[in-house]
């Protein structure tokens, strides 16, 4: 059997021209069919996204939002469809309108929630027989989620109350009466050289609300019983997570950015064990608490500057991350570490102090496990690191701890997946319009079958049918959701 291919990093990152796409792939028969099968046909323009926030499935029915144009436009927004129809094209029927998004809590599974640009919330019925249920008004479609509601708060003032819209006993019942957790919180404070943070401040841990209220006190209150205990006075800002929570203290001192300072401690909520850790500015890193579930707490001198040093509670000595670089993932007993700007990532011993490569071009990772992930080597789009231009295509990479890096595929798109057998799904030759042509790549030999063409970006492999790809096409006179399916061997 040929053996996986490795190549120079270096000489695939700008591999995004190949040759075009010709061959047809081989597809199997789905739904009694042969693939593609349509299971719903639009109003040409349409787009459909099939994953979130614009896609549900509930027991054997695929909710998606179809919106008449652009999902950036707020227009479009306004006019979109929520549709319900079976894995097959069975019985597709319009559920709502003016909604694009739609979840389901694995806190309150019997809640299908849809929510639109007015910010309302409403429970949808995924067979249509039943129009939208209010639920929650003007919570917006992102609010803290709890098992019990969602919890708000004003986003415009610097105190205010922090509020719990309970879920109904019966999603068809009507909205419930708000309840006041905290009256009056600070819902902003003074950060680093930006001026106030609002809305920055209250968190929500599982079923436990953390705030600040106004006489400075960082409270804990359980959203079920609405019980407030204090864990700390004189409290500028703070990060939680369920294993750590760290603050910072208010103070008169300033630091060379005019940032206000002060002690920064952190109580680990698994031995209740607090600790001083030192006098700095925790807004410096985005989330100090980012790895508490390895006991672990990050802190850096200014943003964007310096390294970053990590507190392995108890211990307040710090271990300085190398060579200006931040933690990205912990493997094994090395962590992960790479700089702020795209660039090389290497496998890092705090004990030692080894550095080891671990991809030495820019690119976009993204995990599998604890010690495989996948790399493309496109350049990530500031300020998500995680997403380049649409329209770039690069190599792709599987990376596992302590081994060479074995190319997948020699270009690939957004979006893209890898099957267990290391066929890479993605789309490639991508448009300015959004339509480029789906393929499917072959490990190895790196065969590239075409799938269909002009598809768009409402395109998604669902993990309940393994070897099925959903996409939508523009034929020119209308959008159509196709289902195919690829041979369970490549």
């Amino acid at each position: 059997m040929t053996r996986p291919q490795v190549v120079t990093l270096t000489a695939l990152w700008f591999a995004g021209c190949g040759p075009s796409v010709t061959p047809p792939a081989e597809l199997d028969r789905v739904c009694e069919q042969d693939s593609p099968v349509e299971l719903l046909a639009l109003d040409s323009g349409t787009r459909v996204r099939m994953g979130f926030p614009g896609y549900e499935q509930q027991s054997e029915r695929l909710l998606l939002a179809a919106t008449p144009g652009s999902l950036l436009d707020e227009q479009a927004r306004a006019d979109a469809v929520v549709w319900a129809v079976g894995p097959c094209g069975e019985d597709p029927v319009e559920v709502a309108r003016g909604i694009d998004w739609i979840r389901r809590l694995d806190e309150r599974p019997e809640f299908l929630l849809g929510c639109g640009a007015a910010g309302d919330v409403y429970a949808l019925d995924a067979t249509g027989a039943r129009e939208p249920a209010l639920l929650f008004e003007g919570v917006g479609c992102n609010p803290r989620w709890s098992a019990h509601g969602p919890v708000v708060n004003p986003t415009d003032v610097e105190i205010g109350p922090v509020v719990l819209h309970p879920f109904p006993a019966d999603p068809w019942s009507g909205p419930t009466a708000p309840i006041v957790l905290l009256e009056r919180a600070r819902l902003e404070h003074e950060a680093a050289g930006f001026g106030a943070f609002f809305g920055g401040d209250p968190q929500l841990v599982d079923d436990e609300l953390f705030a600040v209220t106004e006489d400075h006190a960082l409270v804990r209150v359980n959203v079920e019983t609405r019980a407030v205990v204090e864990l700390a006075t004189n409290v500028h800002t703070f990060d939680a997570s369920a294993n750590i929570v760290v603050w910072q203290a208010r103070s008169d001192e300033r630091d060379a950015y005019g940032a206000p300072i002060g002690m920064i401690t952190a109580l680990d909520r698994t031995t209740g064990v607090t600790t001083e850790l030192t006098v700095g500015n925790l807004d410096a890193v985005f989330l100090a608490t980012n790895f508490a579930h390895s006991g672990v707490v990050v802190l850096r001198d200014a943003a964007f500057e310096g390294s970053e040093r990590m507190y392995v509670l108890p211990s307040a000595e710090p271990i300085v991350v190398p060579d200006e670089l931040a933690l990205r993932s912990k493997v094994d007993h090395r962590w992960l570490i790479q700089p702020l700007d795209p660039g090389p990532r290497w496998l890092w011993d705090p004990d030692t102090g080894q550095q080891t490569p671990f991809l030495d071009a820019p690119g976009i990772l993204r995990p599998k496990s604890e010690t495989v992930w996948f790399a493309r080597l496109a350049v990530p789009n500031f300020p998500d690191p995680d997403n380049s231009n649409e329209t770039d295509e690069a190599a792709l990479l599987r990376l596992v701890v302590d081994r060479e890096p074995v190319t997948l595929a020699p270009r690939a798109g957004r979006p893209w997946w890898v099957l267990e057998d290391d066929r890479v799904i993605t789309k490639l030759g991508t448009a300015p319009d959004g339509r480029g042509t789906l393929v499917v790549v072959q490990p190895e030999t790196f065969d590239e079958r075409r799938i269909d063409d002009d598809v768009l970006d409402g395109t998604a492999y669902l993990d309940a049918w393994p070897f099925d790809v959903f996409y939508t096409k523009d034929d020119g006179d209308q959008v159509r959701l196709l289902r195919t399916r690829l041979p369970d061997t490549p």
